[in-house]
């Protein structure tokens, strides 16, 4: 008759006779420690190989799923469609307010206090064509305090 073999690996065998050979008594190998821990706990000052390093399990680290990116956030100009609406040349100046660079902000507020209200307050031109600018910065002042809030 053959002799029966186990399924157990070797780690699990030797472990299982290490317990066989204490008598379950005592307190030298604590189960709840990875026997890696426990040998190099041991013999503080032995250093493990290079065959001894690759055969210790590798600890699993958790690793965080990635946070989703943050919805961008509409440009009023094209989401409310004022983009097709408002005078070419004012929707430019209004792009330049959402963007970063002071100067460039600087410019495009300039660009807003000379040409188009400094002409609706003072009057220039013919009434139709104030009409329109007005018309156009009142329906602009959505884009306005979306940058004011930057």
């Amino acid at each position: 008759m053959t002799k029966k073999t186990s399924s157990a690996s070797a780690g699990t065998r030797k472990k299982n006779a290490r317990k066989a050979a204490k008598g379950g008594v005592g307190e030298d190998i604590d189960e709840s420690v990875p026997q890696h821990t426990q040998k190099t706990q041991q013999g503080k000052n032995k250093k493990l190989s290079k065959a001894q390093k690759r055969a210790l399990p590798k600890a699993k680290r958790y690793v965080p799923p990635p946070k989703p990116p943050a919805p961008p956030i509409p440009n009023p100009l094209d989401s409310q469609g004022l983009a097709g609406q408002l005078p070419a040349e004012l929707v430019v100046a209004l792009r330049g307010l959402g963007k970063k660079d002071d100067v460039t902000r600087r410019k495009a507020l300039e660009e807003l206090k000379d040409v188009w209200v400094a002409g609706v307050v003072k009057g220039e031109g013919d009434e139709v064509e104030k009409e329109v600018r007005e018309a156009a910065l009142v329906s602009s002042t959505p884009v306005w305090v979306r940058c004011c809030l930057r």
